[in-house]
């Protein structure tokens, strides 16, 4: 099995391939989000960060609430009633991990490289292990060798991405390049 994970039936042509095909789709996407927000906003002056955000976040409830009727309505995706206090969980999540995340993530953008902010990104991948191994109310993760050198790899390239002169210029190649 890859990644550690042996007990998931994968037939082909099934569930899980469509999951692979649109989670690349959607990985083209964001890499193209992360492209133009590096290309709109070329520095920290030029935008207030919680307003673009707030603006997506408005018109993407604006754009998305009929979709989310047409799926109910066709039995795609029923909505239900949810009670409070997962309302208020689902909101406190929203606010860390989602509002929190994307506000740091524009904010690395700008100041570094969408490169270099989506394989810290992918870090999350490796470190929800760790978290996992360390949380007693979390059953262990099986490590093989294929998951171990997989989160070497990417480990390896964020500080090999981020060493001087190797993806990025060294600071003597920018003084060179000023005069």
């Amino acid at each position: 099995g890859v990644g550690g994970y042996h007990d998931v039936p994968v037939s082909p042509l099934s569930s899980h391939t469509l999951g692979d095909v649109l989670s690349l789709i959607a990985a083209a996407f964001f890499s193209v989000y992360s492209v133009l927000v590096k290309w709109l906003i070329p520095s920290e002056k030029s935008i207030r960060m919680p307003m673009f955000f707030g603006f997506t976040g408005v018109f993407s409830a604006i754009l998305c609430a009929p979709l989310l009727v047409i799926l109910h309505y066709t039995g795609i995706e029923r909505m239900a009633y949810i009670p409070m206090r997962v309302a208020l969980y689902l909101t406190l999540n929203g606010m860390v991990g989602t509002v929190l995340s994307d506000l740091l993530w524009a904010k690395a953008i700008v100041l570094t490289s969408p490169l270099v902010v989506n394989l810290g990104m992918s870090l999350t991948i490796p470190l929800s292990c760790i978290a996992d191994f360390v949380n007693p109310l979390s059953p262990k993760p099986r490590l093989q060798w294929d998951y171990l050198l997989g989160a070497g790899l990417v480990f390896s390239s964020f500080f090999l991405v981020n060493a001087p002169g190797v993806c990025l210029p060294s600071s003597e190649d920018l003084e060179s390049s000023d005069g």
